[in-house]
């Protein structure tokens, strides 16, 4: 009988043949063996699939799945998931690349602190001795009050206890902002570990469906919501409801204040959109922006 294996490393694959390679080839490198590497294609039109396909013939650590239907971005995470056996889930973008090392360091950092959740990369400011372990409220207080942006990661930059993601009931399916709402579910649940980083590589290319963020005024607002979102969601939460409740208050007053500055700027019809979206009166706009 065949034993699970420590990590599952996902890549979820649409149309990315030209980088698929690479990202696979990137994890037969690692130096850490005892993995399983699950590849789930959405419904590629290019060669993605007959070129993982080929991995797999060749190396029995590679599982490919392709969807009947198109599921889109977090769906799609959440499928790969559904067919891991493996203790950590460990995310790779088929346009991105794991270091030799990186599936070592980060599962021995997360087997350190054993009731941790989520492991998070962090660099730049906040960039300290690793691990760091930090409780649900410190976590937060981090992110929200000395602005150490410790929650502002991409699936990438994570490692996943398996058992807590399906509590937490996987990625919310909000196109842009799933990862950023399930960090705030884990760090209202669980404690986090602080990663160092550069051990992978994060590929920047014309194709990213993230590039929509940099265009989109009314993405980056929906942080802001799903940050609520994920603070809000409650299966046994560990956080103080003071906490959860003075945190809350920070991401509406930022919310408030991105709708008044868009209207100082005479960008009076993205204010107005962002007003809708929020579902709050003027006056309690207002009110959030100078409590």
């Amino acid at each position: 009988m065949s034993t699970a294996p420590t990590v599952s490393v996902l890549t979820t694959v649409y149309n990315r043949a030209k980088f698929l390679g690479e990202c696979i080839e990137s994890v037969q490198k690692s130096k850490f063996k005892d993995y399983e590497h699950i590849i789930v294609d959405d419904g590629s039109s290019d060669e993605s699939v007959a070129i993982a396909k080929r991995y797999a013939v060749e190396d029995p650590k590679i599982k490919v799945f392709v969807n009947e239907k198109n599921l889109g971005d977090y769906p799609n995470r959440n499928q790969a998931a559904k067919y891991a056996t493996g203790k950590y889930l460990k995310y790779l973008d088929a346009d991105d690349m794991h270091s030799p090392y990186m599936l070592d360091i980060v599962i021995d950092c997360m087997e350190t602190h054993p009731d941790a959740g989520l492991g998070l990369f962090v660099h730049g400011k906040g960039s300290t001795h690793f691990p760091k372990y930090l409780n649900p409220e410190t976590a937060l207080s981090l992110h929200y009050i000395e602005n150490i942006r410790i929650l502002s990661r991409s699936p990438l930059g994570a490692i996943i206890k398996r058992a807590a993601f399906e509590a937490l009931g996987g990625f919310p399916e909000n196109q842009h902002v799933g990862d950023h709402e399930l960090w705030h579910r884990f760090a209202s649940h669980f404690p986090i570990v602080i990663l160092p980083s550069q051990l992978a590589h994060y590929r920047v290319h014309d194709d990213q469906q993230s590039q929509d963020n940099r265009t989109d005024l009314r993405v980056p607002f929906k942080y802001y919501d799903a940050a609520i979102r994920g603070l809000q969601f409650d299966r046994g939460s560990a956080l103080p409801s003071s906490t959860r409740a003075s945190i809350e208050q920070i991401i509406r007053r930022r919310q408030a204040r991105t709708i008044f500055v868009m209207m100082r700027r005479l960008r009076f019809k993205s204010a107005a959109q962002l007003k809708s979206q929020s579902n709050l009166s003027w006056g309690k706009l207002l009110s959030n922006a100078f409590s």
